[in-house]
């Protein structure tokens, strides 16, 4: 990812989390390109309110919308975060018990289809991200 690329796109998505109410959030824009099976991808921390964001390689080449879209989706993982952590910590709790280790893995799947059916809902009230050139 390019210099210019990075500034505006850093801005952007802290304008993003601004407008979803994750003013106490720090968001990071990596420079590294996402894994080539995912247009973008977020890693929160467990003891901050931390967010890195990774996109693809080919992600200004999609369509502003689409990338708007993917860019909130990401930012709602940090909505989420508080919620999937005490999921996880109850399976580190009783990392033997099935249907605890089920359960985790199922709220796992279902909270990134929440997180993508809101960024479907929340993101056409959103700015369009920067063109570049």
């Amino acid at each position: 990812m390019n210099d210019a690329m990075h500034a505006a796109y850093g801005a952007y998505l802290q304008s993003l989390a601004d407008l979803l109410l994750l003013r106490d959030w720090e968001v990071e824009l990596k420079r590294e390109w996402a894994d080539a099976d995912a247009y973008a991808q977020a890693c929160t921390f467990d003891t901050e309110n931390h967010i890195a964001i990774r996109v693809t390689e080919g992600f200004l080449g999609h369509p502003p919308e689409e990338r708007r879209e993917w860019l909130t989706h990401e930012l709602l993982h940090a909505v989420m975060a508080r919620v999937n952590r005490g999921v996880a910590r109850l399976g580190e709790c009783v990392p033997d018990h099935l249907a605890v280790q089920l359960t985790c893995n199922q709220h796992e799947e279902e909270s990134e289809i929440v997180v993508q059916q809101l960024a479907r809902i929340i993101a056409p009230f959103l700015p369009l991200p920067p063109e570049m050139a």
